[in-house]
């Protein structure tokens, strides 16, 4: 079993990573477990990875070469360690038999999103965000203080 875990730039601390790992090795024994890092993390800390393989975090543009590689490796289960919108679009979109999020409390918990529902729940929670931006900037710009 081939199995690929993300670790993303913003939300995983480096303990968490490694909880992962001997996680995952517990569950299935004797498979090939590779980790994605973003470039520049500290690789000396890791055990119990076969190969480690680091990626640019620097937006769109450096998106499509990293889904290529996730394609062309064709991993049986990708796993991801924070469940963020964006994170479940990478994996949607991973070409992997099998999606998961590793959550704190060591369960393995299946993404069943589709690429299209992954995709409109990123646009989605990205239109809240900007909604809930420009209604605090409006009522703090717009609201009449009285001098009393």
């Amino acid at each position: 079993m081939k199995i690929c875990v993300f670790r993303s730039p913003d939300h995983d601390p480096a303990h968490q990573l490694a909880k992962a790992l001997n996680h995952l090795h517990r569950c299935h024994p004797g498979a090939v477990i590779d980790v994605l890092l973003p470039e520049g993390a500290d690789e000396e800390r890791i055990h119990g990875a076969s190969a480690v393989h680091d990626y640019r975090h620097a937006g769109l543009a450096t998106v499509w070469p990293l889904l290529r590689r996730l394609r062309a490796s064709r991993y049986d289960l990708f796993v991801v360690l924070f469940p963020s919108a964006r994170l479940r679009l990478l994996a949607a979109s991973c070409g992997a038999a099998r999606k998961a999020v590793l959550l704190q409390n060591g369960r393995l918990v299946p993404l069943t999103d589709s690429l299209p529902r992954a995709f409109l729940s990123e646009c989605l929670l990205l239109a809240r965000g900007r909604t809930r931006y420009w209604r605090a900037w409006l009522s703090v710009h717009l609201r009449h203080v009285s001098r009393t």
